[in-house]
């Protein structure tokens, strides 16, 4: 039996034996598989779910009504998609075997023989991503051919020959003329490249000026030339042979211009640093925006309450409801700016990596929980905890936040019960707090870790949307990642890792 960690799929199963229908996603289960399918049963059924579509079919090989196994892959083939599809059957007929594999099916399994079905759909679902990978590299290869083949009639590639003792074009491609402005004649000329060619790295003129025994490999460079028009044009260079012919060592090779290539890199260079530059101003702005903020808003929570303890009752209800409003709105922008600072703190404090305790740093989280749950009867154990490279402040923070959101949401009709556990990997360690409270819809796995996203009102949840975002943001300055596992009423867990190797900060 595999080990619990669970892989989520979308299965299809084509099954009409409610038996062993229930049967296949135990199994799918027990191997460790989050099962996220549709049973299907008829033909038009199996068509429409077919456009969604899923990871894997699984197919049982008589379903009646003229549909079945053979006509499911027939059907899969005409689709053109390329999804994993595994015949389940209670008998055994080689041509029955033979036909499914030539259809297309990834494997063909015996009913009674379930207990390879985990392996089986981990084998095609790995086979399916590899093909998927691989059509995607030769997409990428395609487009990136395209588009040099593009870049080439675009710029066009310049031919040249030049001789390697004089230093002197013996020949140069007709578009040399158009492109630079100078003519043909005029690249033949004595002294053309030192007059008009600045390499960008001298150092890279040595392997050719070395190479009068006629023996220099491939070797490529950059340059730059100042064409006629006074603009400048960026080339890339590359020699291909050294030959000696007639008694004359000569280079050839060929120049492309990488004008906006250049222009490109040098703009993306400067972008790169606006962005940094601009992302270290919004850090300060938002720390100096939340103090600044602080005191106004200190002032406007302190009246707007000393208004309601004077005046209450005093006034008519329509007043004491706005004045109700208004301490209300002071207290929840006084909680944004705190969690608003604490969220920007996370990039623009440097991180203090270093061996730590994760029983001390869990034990001072827990206490600076201690009131909460003691006011809501929780309980929180733990398995041991190992030493890990990171920052302890951090780390704690995390665990923290997790915790609190556990006994946040917990169920009104039993108590919290929260449960730290750790795993090693050989490349890093896989934390998990696991709770018993109310649990969160598939859909909003992803949704729950941006800032200031809430999946409940105010009214029934306090909150401003920051704790769990900010749990990502360190996990992922840690370069780990974090995510949910989860069914509604079922309680969730929360995952993250942490590298076992120290990761410098980018």
């Amino acid at each position: 039996m595999p080990e619990a960690a669970q892989r989520t799929v979308c299965a299809l199963i084509l099954e009409d034996s409610d038996a062993d229908y229930e049967l296949i996603v135990h199994e799918l289960r027990r191997w460790g598989f989050f099962v996220r399918g549709h049973r299907v049963q008829t033909e038009e059924d199996y068509r429409r779910l077919l456009e969604l579509p899923p990871d894997i079919i699984l197919m049982d090989y008589l379903l009646g009504a003229g549909f079945d196994a053979l006509r499911g892959l027939e059907i899969l083939r005409e689709s053109g998609l390329d999804i994993p599809a595994i015949v389940l059957t209670g008998m055994v007929r080689e041509e029955t075997i033979v036909e499914c594999m030539k259809r297309g099916a990834a494997d063909y399994l015996l009913k009674d023989r379930l207990i390879r079905l985990g392996p089986a759909v981990s084998r095609a679902l790995e086979d399916s991503e590899l093909r998927r990978q691989k059509r995607a590299a030769e997409a990428t290869l395609r487009k990136a051919n395209e588009r040099f083949q593009d870049l080439v009639e675009t710029t066009g590639v310049i031919p040249w020959e030049l001789d390697a003792v004089t230093w002197r074009f013996t020949y140069v491609g007709p578009h040399a003329a158009s492109l630079l402005g100078y003519p043909v004649e005029e690249w033949r000329q004595e002294g053309f490249w030192d007059a008009h060619i600045r390499m960008d790295d001298p150092q890279d003129l040595t392997p050719l000026r070395q190479s009068a025994d006629g023996c220099l490999g491939d070797h490529d460079f950059t340059c730059s030339m100042a064409s006629r028009n006074g603009a400048t044009v960026h080339l890339h260079c590359v020699v291909k042979t050294a030959a000696c012919d007639a008694g004359a060592n000569v280079l050839r090779g060929c120049m492309m211009n990488i004008t906006e290539l250049k222009k490109a890199q040098e703009s993306l260079a400067r972008r790169a640093e606006e962005l940094s530059a601009s992302n270290a101003e919004l850090r300060q702005f938002a720390s100096v925006a939340s103090h600044d903020l602080k005191e106004p808003l200190r002032m406007v929570s302190f009246y707007t309450q000393l208004l309601a303890k004077r005046y209450k009752g005093k006034l008519d209800s329509d007043a004491d409801e706005f004045i109700g409003y208004a301490v209300e709105g002071a207290t929840r922008m006084g909680d944004l700016i705190k969690n608003l600072l604490d969220y920007s703190r996370v990039s623009a404090v440097k991180r203090e990596v270093a061996p730590t305790d994760c029983e001390a740093v869990f034990g001072k989280s827990m206490e600076n929980l201690r009131l909460a749950l003691g006011e809501c009867g929780a309980a929180v154990t733990h398995d041991p905890l190992p030493e890990v490279v990171a920052d302890a402040s951090q780390l704690g923070q995390v665990l923290q936040n997790l915790v609190a959101n556990a006994i946040k949401y917990r169920c009104k009709d039993r108590p919290p019960r929260v449960h730290v556990s750790v795993r090693e990997e050989p490349a890093q360690w896989v934390f998990s707090v696991k709770d018993n409270g109310i649990g969160i819809e598939p859909e909003y796995f992803e949704t729950i870790f941006l800032i200031f996203h809430q999946l409940h009102s105010r009214e029934k949840y306090d909150g401003t949307g920051v704790g769990l975002a900010i749990c990502r943001r360190i996990v992922e300055r840690h370069h780990g990642r974090i995510w949910v596992e989860s069914e509604p009423g079922e309680g969730a867990t929360f995952c993250f890792t942490i590298p076992r190797n120290h990761h410098d900060e980018e």
